[in-house]
């Protein structure tokens, strides 16, 4: 008995490289999104608090179920309001990264040692250099 195994894969498709003005524009707007995601996240947790400390603070036995369903839901907004400190601390570090990509981008001359007739000579070629740290 034999056994065939078939892959499919998609073709691979060339990565885009980005000029500095569009790592700028890209980190700006990943900043302007962290600061939302941050401002979103403290208003849901601190809203998520106050309900579930007042469903908590409540004291009658025909409410139990009242109570319990704001417990419930300060605690839903609690875990979304995290969610969203999360996620934006991992916005401010992209786009820190683009940030710094940005910067690192430069165009200048590089030499580059070049034959003509019997001789070497150096020629000024235009470049784009990137430095990346690891």
């Amino acid at each position: 008995m034999g056994s065939t195994l078939i892959s499919y894969t998609q073709p691979a498709h060339r990565m885009q490289t980005l000029t500095k003005q569009e790592y700028q524009e890209l980190g700006r707007s990943q900043k302007q999104q962290a600061w939302l995601f941050m401002g979103g996240g403290i208003v849901l947790t601190t809203a998520g608090i106050l309900i579930a400390n007042n469903a908590t603070n409540s004291n009658k036995l025909d409410d139990l179920s009242a109570s319990l369903g704001q417990a419930i839901a300060g605690v839903i907004l609690i875990g979304g309001g995290v969610g969203g400190l999360i996620k934006s601390v991992s916005l401010f570090v992209k786009s820190g990264n683009n940030a710094r990509t940005a910067a690192s981008l430069s165009f200048n001359t590089q030499p580059v040692v070049a034959p003509a007739y019997h001789a070497v000579t150096t020629v000024l070629q235009p470049a784009i250099t990137l430095r990346v740290k690891w």
